[in-house]
């Protein structure tokens, strides 16, 4: 028999299986429609979540 703990660790699983799966879905749609950003953009926008402020 399955415990109420169980079950709903499974349903929470599914859930993040189902999330995944759209997200999946809406970058598969973003990119058909050319909503994409090139490797060499997004290396310079990585770089700058990384710089340290000056004060």
């Amino acid at each position: 028999m399955i415990t109420k703990e169980r079950l709903l660790k499974s349903i929470d699983e599914l859930l993040d299986q189902v999330l995944l799966i759209q997200k999946i879905e809406i970058g598969l749609q973003q990119s058909a429609e050319g909503k994409v950003t090139d490797n060499d953009d997004f290396k310079r926008e990585m770089k700058q979540w990384f710089v340290t402020p000056q004060y």
